[in-house]
């Protein structure tokens, strides 16, 4: 409340209405002198400063209504404003206390005014507030405030922190990327090492399109997968591309709408190639070791009987010619060394299959590149099987086919095929064997006419161990085709095979004219 020399005068003369308005204003009404001596004081200031009568402070300087510590400073304020009397607050942008007789400090808010009095005197007018209330307030505002400021700061620090930490999960997650979309599938967040592997940057693909930036070949399966996510259903799948393999995980980000309506999603992309591949290489290595105990299986019962027959027939033999101790025995006694000698060698050859089969797994085959005529070999394997089954019907007609091989595997190749069509022919059954060139090396035909291999075993002959389910009564390991092939492999070669159940079977096998080392 601000107050001029024409509008106010506190004189003896000074009007009614004045008078009153001074009495009975709300505010604390103080009139001070040149001298900064009190000279009125309205009911209110009185109680406010807890004077019982106005004669209590007249004549007193204003100092006795401020607290010790500002008095000094006060005077000099007080000379400084008769000198340049100008309406305005006092102590503006500070905090002004009162003293009451009673010593109690208070926060006070005051406005200083000057008039010039009847008498020409020049006089203050001070208008005092007591903001003891509104101080209250303003400190617990002032409170609130700074426990929100306080919060806001800790919220904003914790959120800082929590999007740094997000960051570095989604930024470091391993084989993979994390990814935000909206709708539209288009990136609200990404971030992961998988981008990072592609070249990409998270900050780079926020408000572009996935759909768009998508391989035709995976979209039509991962767009419709991920649009049932938008319907608050849970998603796994996983997708092939540029020949890895990608594991993706989505599930909806329930804001809190209240129609419900999902309007993102978060999706967990991770290359899965790695594990993919150990999983197989687990599966395979499961395989292998059934694979190895029916082998373990097989062995031990083909074996046991393969090894007990001949075994028996050597210990039977032996017996019988002691039973044949004179001269004229001798033809009795060479049956049965023969039958010894039979069985030795059946036993030697399994023996030799066997360690074959042996060297062929540790690596240990070792090759000797010669030249030499195919048909020399053939020749001499026919001549060996004869002595043995002399009355077999054979067809073949020599040639000169060189070639530059290792003679050891080449003859145990075709041993074995030229044994098998002699064992499961009859007599009078014919086994061809004859040679041609093709191509850049020779085809080595073996057929036979014999009880033939049934279909249901042509899938399996090669394996280790097995026979053909019509050989139950002939002499083998199941080990012959299967070191073949092994030897093939060594040779650049080939095999093939038909064959009709009690029409035969033909082996056709192909071998480079030149093996290089």
């Amino acid at each position: 409340m601000y107050l001029n020399e024409q509008s106010v005068s506190f004189m003896s003369d000074a009007k009614p209405f004045y008078q009153v308005l001074f009495e009975q204003a709300g505010e604390g009404l103080l009139v001070v002198g040149k001298e900064g001596l009190i000279e009125h004081a309205n009911p209110k200031m009185l109680s406010m400063f807890a004077y019982d009568a106005e004669t209590d402070l007249i004549g007193s300087r204003i100092e006795v209504l401020i607290p010790e510590r500002y008095r000094g400073n006060h005077v000099k304020h007080h000379q400084s404003f008769t000198k340049d009397p100008r309406n305005r607050p006092m102590g503006l942008g500070q905090t002004l206390f009162g003293l009451r007789k009673t010593g109690e400090e208070f926060p006070v808010e005051i406005s200083l005014s000057s008039f010039i009095d009847a008498n020409g005197a020049q006089k203050t007018l001070a208008l005092v507030s007591d903001i003891t209330q509104r101080k209250v307030m303003e400190d617990e505002l002032n409170s609130i405030n700074e426990e929100l400021e306080e919060l806001v700061e800790i919220r904003s620090n914790e959120l800082r922190r929590s999007n740094h930490l997000y960051k570095s999960i989604a930024r470091n997650f391993p084989n993979g990327s994390i990814y935000v979309f909206d709708r539209q599938f288009n990136y609200v967040f990404a971030d992961g090492q998988e981008l990072k592997k592609r070249g990409l940057s998270g900050d780079e693909l926020v408000g572009k399109n996935y759909s768009e930036m998508m391989n035709e070949s995976i979209r039509e399966k991962v767009i419709p997968s991920l649009k049932r996510t938008f319907l608050g259903e849970e998603v796994k799948f996983e997708i092939l591309y540029l020949n890895s393999c990608f594991f993706l995980h989505a599930v909806p980000l329930k804001n809190g709408n209240p129609d419900g309506e999902i309007d993102r999603i978060l999706v967990v992309e991770r290359d899965v190639s790695e594990e993919k591949r150990i999983e197989k290489e687990i599966k395979e290595s499961l395989e292998r070791e059934r694979e190895l105990n029916n082998l373990k299986s097989r062995f031990v019962t083909i074996v046991s009987h393969e090894f007990r027959t001949p075994l028996s027939a050597i210990k039977s033999s032996s017996e019988l010619i002691e039973r044949y101790p004179e001269g004229e025995q001798q033809d009795k006694r060479l049956k049965h060394t023969k039958r010894i000698q039979s069985s030795v060698n059946h036993l030697n050859g399994m023996i030799e299959d066997i360690l074959s089969l042996s060297k062929i797994e540790e690596g240990k085959v070792e090759f000797k590149i010669t030249d030499f005529n195919l048909d020399d070999v053939i020749e001499n394997i026919i001549t060996e099987h004869l002595e043995v089954y002399p009355k077999q019907a054979i067809e073949f007609e020599k040639g000169e086919h060189l070639i530059s091989s290792d003679r050891k595997l080449v003859s145990h190749i075709i041993q074995n095929l030229v044994s098998n069509a002699f064992k499961y022919s009859k007599d009078d059954e014919l086994v061809s064997v004859k040679v041609k060139e093709e191509g850049d090396g020779y085809c080595v035909c073996v057929k036979d006419r014999g009880i033939g291999i049934p279909e249901a075993d042509q899938q399996k002959l090669f394996e280790r161990f097995y026979r053909a389910t019509n050989v139950a009564n002939i002499k083998g390991t199941g080990l012959g085709l299967n070191i073949v092939v092994k030897y093939l492999e060594h040779l650049n070669g080939k095999i093939r095979f038909t064959s009709q159940e009690n029409q035969g079977t033909e082996f056709i096998v192909h071998l480079p004219k030149t093996r290089k080392v």
